[in-house]
């Protein structure tokens, strides 16, 4: 019998081991350190942070904006993202957790993240 004419209950765990990489969604990064981070994080049941959520732009009590120009020829990258009357709107900050401190440069654009509590939030707030 060859390895290769094995099932996966009858090969040796070195030979499975093999088989599963990066690839596959089940098996952590290569040379990861088993963190609490990222997908894992989900699946040991522990809450991913603040940082973290607002990263993915997943936080469920603020919102998210992003607004982007053409790659190294936009000078409104500071800019808020405007309200109904077309004014960069102040409630708006910056969302430094996600892209490069805020902001991300891209082949032909670039981006800059926004984020804001939530109405509700908002009026809890004042």
């Amino acid at each position: 019998m060859t390895r290769e004419s094995l099932t996966p209950e009858q090969a040796p765990s070195e030979a499975l081991s093999g088989r599963l990489g990066a690839e596959d969604p089940r098996v952590g990064t290569l040379g990861g350190s088993g963190g609490s981070s990222g997908p894992q994080a989900a699946v040991q049941g522990v809450a991913p942070s603040e940082s973290e959520l607002h990263a993915r732009q997943a936080h469920p009590d603020w919102e998210y904006a992003t607004t982007e120009g053409p790659r190294k020829r936009w000078y409104d990258i500071d800019v808020r993202p405007a309200d109904e009357h077309g004014e960069p709107d102040p409630t708006w900050q910056r969302n430094t957790d996600a892209g490069i401190d805020g902001w991300e440069r891209f082949d032909y654009t670039e981006e800059s993240y926004w984020r804001r509590p939530k109405p509700a939030a908002r009026a809890g707030q004042s």
